[in-house]
């Protein structure tokens, strides 16, 4: 008994010793789940990005002291006749990421492409994160989380079994938050 004691004492010591992580807290505003009653939503070939699907509306309270917001959305996806399946996020009618390459992925600026397939394409998970910064506030407000879905217009897709996440946090140095990584060099 004295060797475990002994034992306890010194990482209690060990661990008294080290200074303190900076960790950033992660808060969750809103999880939620869509469309596990055997319903979908459906974006045909009529609901490009000029015309999405809205499939998620949220309003959230971010304390004032809170400068970056993720939204992740996990799900299940169709995709038919070769179609792509394209998601958008805004926060206060601002895209989450309003970067794109249509020319690279098919998807434009604020949209990701999260599925395509040559042909049909059924029941296959999907998912994607955002990070977007918020303009600093005096006080707690709230902001409006949507998600948005859509066709390329070459075929219809589906999303199904959603969850979805609206998670914050407070970034010290926010000159950092949700920008472009460094990209490895290619080892080829």
């Amino acid at each position: 008994m004295k060797r475990i004691w002994g034992f306890g004492v010194a990482v209690l010591v060990l661990l008294a010793m080290v200074p303190a992580a900076r960790a950033q807290n992660l808060q969750r505003f809103a999880t939620n789940f869509l469309m596990f009653d055997g319903a979908e939503v459906d974006a045909d070939t009529t609901n490009t990005t000029s015309n999405p699907i809205l499939f998620y509306d949220k309003t959230v309270t971010v304390p004032s002291n809170i400068n970056v917001l993720y939204v992740t959305v996990f799900g299940t996806t169709d995709t038919h006749s070769g179609g792509s399946e394209l998601v958008n996020c805004q926060v206060d009618g601002t895209d989450c990421n309003n970067t794109g390459n249509f020319a690279h992925n098919g998807a434009p600026a604020g949209w990701v492409k999260i599925a395509n397939a040559s042909a049909d394409l059924h029941d296959n998970a999907a998912s994607y994160g955002w990070c977007t910064k918020l303009p600093k506030k005096k006080k707690s407000s709230s902001r409006e989380v949507t998600l948005r879905l859509a066709s390329d217009g070459v075929g219809e897709v589906f999303m199904e079994q959603l969850h979805v996440f609206v998670d914050e946090s407070k970034v010290k140095d926010s000159s950092g938050a949700c920008t472009d990584g460094d990209i490895l060099p290619d080892s080829s």
